[in-house]
């Protein structure tokens, strides 16, 4: 396992005490409605991913559309999978999902480099490119 060791069950958290930063999706709302519309019908799928800021308040890793159609749906808990991540390994780990899931738009991931290598200067192209598999 990597150094991002984490329990896969996921524990129902208090949706009041998460909170989001860091989305990498310009657009925030991005066919909110119809995920609202989907969890409604069948339920949440796949829980969101969450790391520990400080005394049982959480931040969103992945999973912050999943998160907001909840909230928008006046739910009190929500299914988490809680990792522990610095900034630098949350941030990773929202990249990469977001990537797999082939679910941000050319500038939202262009953006997203800039942010790991140019604004926090968490390391280079080649070095993010081989994290990212590409």
């Amino acid at each position: 396992m990597s150094s991002l060791e984490y329990l896969s069950i996921p524990e129902d958290v208090d949706i009041d005490k998460i909170s989001l930063t860091n989305q990498l999706r310009k657009d925030s709302n991005y066919y909110i409605t119809e995920l609202v519309d989907s969890i409604r019908k069948v339920g949440l799928l796949h829980p969101i991913v969450v790391r520990v800021n400080n005394n049982e308040h959480f931040h969103v890793v992945c999973g912050c559309r999943r998160y907001t159609a909840c909230k928008a749906l006046r739910w009190k808990k929500i299914p988490c999978i809680v990792v522990d991540a610095n900034d630098k390994e949350a941030f990773e780990i929202s990249l990469i999902e977001n990537m797999h899931r082939a679910s941000l738009e050319p500038i939202d991931e262009a953006n997203a480099f800039k942010k790991y290598v140019l604004d926090l200067g968490w390391g280079g192209i080649s070095e993010l490119a081989s994290k990212l598999g590409r």
